[in-house]
């Protein structure tokens, strides 16, 4: 009995600690993700934002975390500067300096050296920079090179793969100094950067471009195509230029003066090269186009001529203006405005198609995605008059025969789908020959998926799949005439939902219950003799509670087990570090065999194994920081005696810590940890719990414990779950961790 109630007091006590490591873990969370730190109270403004396209970041100094920023916005010394994809900004700094960002550009405004010298300096990382100075010197760097740019000069930086750059200068003169020495770029000159050297180009205005297309270009597809045009037949090479991207090199035949070319999304320049002679850059940038979704009229509708018709769309993000266009045969127009709809009255028949493209706030056309036709009459055919569906379903007393063959082929769900009818009707419209029936799965009826012509007002359809539908039905005559479409109606076939009818399949013929055969009353029973009661026995003693028995039995057994699991891991570091993952780990499983030692003891061997992989989220407040991934490996080598519940062995685990890689990023650093090991096991009725409780010394020292619960529904076949909980420590700091996860097992 004293050892049942050591047991207890040591399971009590690893609760406890459980709780207070999800409690600390608990407040970690409350603090978010990466923590930045307090802003700079004595930040020195170095300009602002003038205009920003989409998704413009910056940075403070000391902060890991990109907020975003607007037009009007302050910057200050140390602030990095960042675009994101499809997004451009254009920054004034002191002295009227200007600085125009195309997206995936990342640089950082540093201080002056003296605050009389009014330099502008410049820390460029990546992308794409176009830098105008017309009162003061500027400087431009990176962590292998510096270029110092004259007052009055009008400079395009950007990078072309790794290591590898070009500035080119459209005005003015930039001295550009590296370790292979010193150069200096005069107007209409180019120099190419590397790490084996520099190469100069001189710009050839005999390269020129013909009709040049938009600078902007917005598809729904990942890639547009367009023809380029040139006027010298002595180009030898295109040059394609993607910003964040490798660039590319198509060669061209001779005299060649025209070329059709594929861009991926992303901002592009494009150069004629021949030795070196180059062109002047041709702008490109492909954006993603946003969709504008068509409300009214339907795709198909019918409208009357002499009535007005409202047009309406859905509003887009980056949109500011709206192109209306009406093509048919008769009809040709475009009206253009700010709202999201329009109202025309069209005194002639016609069919016509109608759609709307866009206009961003710079003015480039937004392609539309799709457009709807239209059909104007003048005497159209009414509108039906819909009548709440039927949906009929099978009698719960159907004759066995027909059910129990599905019921053997499919299941029992699936098998009263299979005999449900919906049945669609309508009132009849005077002059119509047949009936036009849609039925679609959203309300804008874009893509139907089922189109009937119908010679009477009702429909049965058979088969259907279950679930909420909108349907609508326009009247038609043999001699063309068309009819308006019905307004659409909603109808929920799941079980029979609002406003539709249920009603039996067919009726159960029922066999008559046979009539009750009158028998002849049994003769009267013989009375009974008198029976004399036997004396009360004494009462028992009260039975004992009997002890439970401390001996339990553990066969050994081999196992598979599948776990998947959601986690949270709070983690500090010495350096300021303080990040918090979480997710799900569907890959997680879990294989142990056990190998008899003695006729009372048998070996556990286990491994545990993990797949992580997490996302910065959300990823425009870390844009640098990639995914991360690793593995954990848990190993456990454990003596079980057959009749204890304890037993005692050595754990092993493999991990990961997060360390920084660079100011706005981190990676991670494999760590390795073992130590002793506690399993308990105990057995509630049916509920089987193990127990693990292990200490740990290594990359990381501490506590880990795990505490999982199984359900065994048939022999040999286990479901169950469990808490895993860790708090390991660090030099200068420390990671907490809780994971929930489900399991299901085999044994063999």
């Amino acid at each position: 009995m004293e050892r049942k109630v050591f047991e207890r007091r040591i399971i009590g006590s690893l609760i406890v600690l459980l709780i207070i490591e999800m409690t600390l873990l608990g407040l970690h969370l409350g603090w978010g993700g990466f923590i930045p730190p307090a802003p700079r109270r004595d930040a020195v403004v170095a300009g602002h934002v003038v205009k920003s396209e989409n998704e413009l970041r910056r940075r403070g100094s000391g902060s890991l975390v990109w907020e975003k920023s607007a037009s009007d916005d302050s910057l200050y010394y140390y602030d990095s500067v960042l675009t994101l994809s499809q997004s451009t900004a254009s920054l004034k700094l002191s002295k009227d300096t200007e600085v125009n960002l195309s997206e995936n550009t990342l640089v950082t405004i540093e201080p002056q050296e003296t605050a009389e010298s009014g330099e502008i300096r410049l820390r460029f990382t990546r992308g794409n920079v176009q830098a105008r100075n017309p009162f003061a010197p500027a400087r431009m760097s990176s962590e292998t090179w510096f270029m110092d740019i004259k007052v009055g000069s009008d400079v395009d930086l950007r990078q072309v793969g790794a290591d590898q750059f070009e500035v080119g200068v459209k005005k003015g003169e930039v001295g550009f100094v590296s370790k292979q020495g010193k150069e200096k770029v005069s107007a209409d000159q180019v120099l190419r950067i590397s790490k084996d050297g520099t190469e100069r180009l001189e710009m050839d205005d005999s390269f020129s471009w013909v009709d040049l297309p938009a600078s902007r270009l917005y598809t729904h597809d990942e890639t547009v195509n367009f023809d380029l045009k040139w006027t010298s037949p002595a180009a030898k090479e295109l040059l394609i230029q993607t910003i964040g991207g490798q660039e590319s090199r198509l060669q061209l035949a001779e005299g060649e003066t025209h070329q059709t070319v594929t861009l991926p999304l992303g901002h592009h320049l494009l150069f004629l090269r021949a030795g070196n002679k180059t062109s002047q850059a041709l702008n490109v940038e492909v954006w993603k186009a946003p969709i504008l979704h068509l409300l009214a009229p339907l795709p198909r509708n019918r409208v009357k001529t002499g009535e007005p018709t409202q047009f309406v769309w859905m509003m887009a993000p980056g949109i500011s203006r709206f192109d209306l266009s009406l093509k048919g045969q008769k009809h040709l127009a475009k009206e253009s405005g700010t709202e999201n709809t329009f109202s025309a009255t069209f005194n002639d028949e016609d069919d016509l198609e109608w759609s709307v493209e866009g206009r961003d706030k710079d003015g480039f056309v937004i392609p539309p995605l799709y457009s709807y036709p239209l059909f104007i009459r003048e005497t159209p055919l009414e509108a039906p008059k819909l009548m709440p569906p039927t949906l009929r379903r099978p009698a719960e007393d159907e004759p066995d025969r027909g059910a129990s063959l599905w019921s053997w082929i499919l299941p029992q769900a699936f098998a009263d789908q299979v005999y449900y009818q919906a049945i669609f009707h309508w009132q009849p419209v005077a002059g119509a020959d047949h009936y036009v029936l849609e039925v679609a799965e959203s309300a804008d009826f874009r893509n139907p998926i089922l189109i009937k012509v119908l010679p009477n007002p009702e429909f049965v359809w058979k088969k259907m799949p279950l679930k909420t539908y909108f349907w609508r039905v326009a009247a038609e005559a043999k001699s063309g005439r068309l009819g308006i479409f019905s307004e659409p109606q909603e109808v929920d076939l799941n079980a029979g939902g609002e406003g539709v009818q249920v009603a039996p399949l067919k009726q159960a013929r029922k066999k008559p219950a046979p009539k009750p055969i009158a028998e002849a009353e049994p003769p009267p029973p013989p009375p009974a003799e008198p029976v004399t009661p036997a004396p009360t026995p004494p009462p028992a003693p009260p039975a004992a509670v009997a002890e439970p028995q401390d001996k339990i039995a553990i066969h050994p057994h081999d196992f598979f087990e599948w776990r998947p699991m959601f986690t949270n891991i709070d983690q500090t570091n010495s350096d300021g570090l303080h990040s918090v993952l979480q997710g799900r780990s569907m890959f997680s499983v879990s294989v142990g065999t056990d190998r008899q030692l003695s006729s009372d003891s048998f070996l556990k061997m286990e491994i545990d194994y993990t797949q992580r992989k997490f996302q910065a989220d959300p990823q425009s407040k870390y844009p640098l920081q990639n995914d991360l991934s690793w593995s954990d490996v848990d190993l456990f080598l454990l003596q079980h005696k057959t009749s204890s519940r304890w037993a005692l062995g050595l754990y092993a685990l493999h991990s990961a810590l997060l360390v920084r890689d660079t100011l706005e990023s981190v990676r991670v650093k494999n760590t390795y940890d073992v130590g002793g090991c506690v399993e308990t096991v105990y057995d509630f009725g049916p509920i089987h719990y193990i127990g693990d409780h292990m200490a740990v010394v290594g990359t990381e020292y501490g506590l880990v414990t795990r505490q999982t619960l199984r359900v065994y529904p048939v022999d040999q076949f286990y479901l169950g779950g469990g808490i895993e909980g860790g708090m390991l420590f660090h030099t200068g700091g420390q990671t907490l961790s809780v994971s929930g996860q489900l399991s299901v097992g085999l044994e063999f």
